[in-house]
């Protein structure tokens, strides 16, 4: 993982977890345990304090407690991010999992289709538009977003996955000329060491050259 280079730059380079805690929890760790292995300074950021300063204290990285779906939360915490270290190189973002009430087309109520889309639509969206003006002034960055399933789990899951991916590769076509790189992941159930090394790949220098890119991954 490269380092954003600028005044009052801490040495190292940054990376930002969100979600190490619920259904993105174990996939989060991992990929926090991967970056901090990578030699980056990782800041974990998420709505269960309790379990994000345990991740956090884990990989000797910075806790923030930041809600998601509060846009304001989530300006503050790159803002305290860029504030604390000078640049961040690097971003992951997570997804909570689905509330009761997901499944097929005829089973699953608005308001779990609206509850779905916010936790792993809505947040991911949050996440990304706040981390922009802070890599824009360096132009340069990584975001990894994670879609979740492609064809299985209830209908909204499987819909605000195809949304997921569809806004990385939007973000990866307007800001990719500006040296900012958007890729996504599919979720790898039970696989979480494949899925955080595919994160610090996409995160790294050796995937300078990839960006709208969804990596999934077989059984």
């Amino acid at each position: 993982m490269a380092e954003t280079a600028g005044p009052g730059r801490s040495a190292g380079p940054v990376a930002v977890v969100s979600g190490v805690s619920g259904f993105a929890g174990e996939a989060g760790a991992a990929v926090a345990r991967r970056f901090a292995a990578d030699g980056a300074r990782v800041v974990c950021a998420d709505p269960d304090e309790r379990a994000g300063q345990a991740v956090a204290r884990s990989v000797g990285g910075l806790f923030v407690h930041t809600d998601p779906l509060d846009e304001y939360m989530v300006e503050a915490l790159f803002d305290e991010v860029y504030e604390r270290f000078g640049g961040i190189d690097a971003v992951f973002h997570g997804t909570s999992g689905p509330p009761p009430g997901d499944g097929p087309a005829l089973e699953t109520s608005p308001d779990a289709w609206r509850a779905v889309q916010d936790s792993r639509l809505t947040a991911v969206f949050l996440g990304c538009r706040a981390v922009l003006p802070y890599l824009r002034r360096h132009g340069r960055g990584s975001v990894v977003n994670l879609a979740g399933p492609a064809v299985e789990g209830g209908v909204a899951a499987v819909a605000a996955a195809a949304g997921v991916v569809a806004l990385t590769r939007e973000l990866a076509a307007r800001f990719g000329p500006e040296g900012i790189r958007f890729n996504a992941l599919g979720a790898d159930a039970g696989r979480v060491d494949r899925l955080a090394a595919a994160a610090a790949y996409l995160a790294g220098e050796a995937s300078a050259g990839v960006n709208g890119t969804v990596i999934r991954f077989s059984p």
